[in-house]
């Protein structure tokens, strides 16, 4: 039988109501599901995409990254990054690469291959969890782990931005991460 059906059901299922690990681990029990962060990761690239500058970037495939790139934790779970080894990733990227197949759909390069689209999709991934983890502080989560995913969050964007030559979105985003930094009164890498 194809498995395509079993993904579509179960698999998205899964996905569409598991709370994400870091924030369990922060105390909120009803907080941001799997799939939840990759929609929000999509909706991010599209805002990034009206301010970038750079010519040539396949935009439809950084939001395919943005809603595909954690799928494989329906099956595999989700283990926050810091906890995350090689076996992990190696088996999540296995495990993805089966579904999307089963899917029929195409990742030529894969999506962590240093492309413009790679570090766009990352970048938009990061700053849907920084944001999320901001909304969390916003409505009174002061849990450490809340604070400690903002702070490796904010130093994942920042990273990325020095990777990115795109004066448009560096604007933006360097707006958004300076007023998470103020609204939280934090200063990372003391940036």
């Amino acid at each position: 039988m194809d498995t395509s059906f079993e993904i579509l059901t179960r698999d998205i299922h899964v996905l569409k109501h598991t709370v994400r690990t870091g924030w369990l681990e922060a105390g909120i029990y009803r907080g941001e599901s799997i799939a939840g962060h990759m929609y929000h990761a999509a909706v991010i690239a599209l805002v990034l995409r009206r301010r970038s500058e750079m010519d040539g970037v396949d935009w439809g495939r950084v939001v395919e990254y943005c809603l595909l790139h954690d799928m494989a934790e329906a099956r595999v779970g989700d283990v926050p990054a810091p906890e995350k080894t090689d076996e992990d990733r190696r088996r999540e990227a296995m495990v993805l690469s089966g579904m999307l197949r089963e899917l029929g759909i195409d990742m030529p390069g894969g999506m962590d291959d240093g492309s413009p689209e790679a570090l766009l999709y990352k970048l938009s991934e990061q700053l849907a969890t920084l944001l999320q983890g901001y909304e969390y502080w916003r409505r009174g989560f002061r849990d450490p782990k809340v604070m400690e995913i903002i702070g490796s969050s904010l130093g994942n964007v920042e990273d990325l931005l020095g990777m990115i030559g795109d004066d448009g979105v560096r604007s933006w985003v360097g707006m958004v991460v300076e007023r998470v930094k103020t609204d939280i009164q934090i200063e990372y890498r003391g940036k």
